[in-house]
């Protein structure tokens, strides 16, 4: 495994343990129709707690201090769960073509 394939999957496995994220599969493309974190953390609170904790621990041993409980407690900052490309004449067909290809359901 090369090192960037190796780095690619530490920062998606990152990603997926921190419950604020949108849903995302091992290849790091959203989950299209998947629960966004705000409404995972109304439906489902012990489960988004729990996971919250895994990440904090997580976060602890890696970074030396457990994630601020404020992450928590403040879901307006939380990423966007619809994600939508911008509407944006400016980008170029390149970008607009590498855009949809990432969003493209399975």
């Amino acid at each position: 495994m090369s090192r960037s394939a190796y780095l690619e999957r530490v920062i998606i496995g990152w990603v997926q343990a921190d419950p604020r994220n949108p849903r995302i599969d091992s290849r790091g493309m959203f989950i299209p129709g998947a629960q966004s974190p705000r409404r995972y953390q109304e439906t489902q609170a012990s489960a988004f707690g729990a996971k919250f904790k895994t990440f904090s621990d997580a976060h602890e041993v890696i970074l030396g201090t457990p994630a601020p409980q404020r992450w928590i407690e403040e879901p307006d900052r939380y990423m966007p769960a619809e994600y939508e490309p911008p509407e944006d004449e400016e980008l170029s067909d390149q970008a607009k073509a590498w855009i949809a290809k990432r969003l493209k359901p399975k």
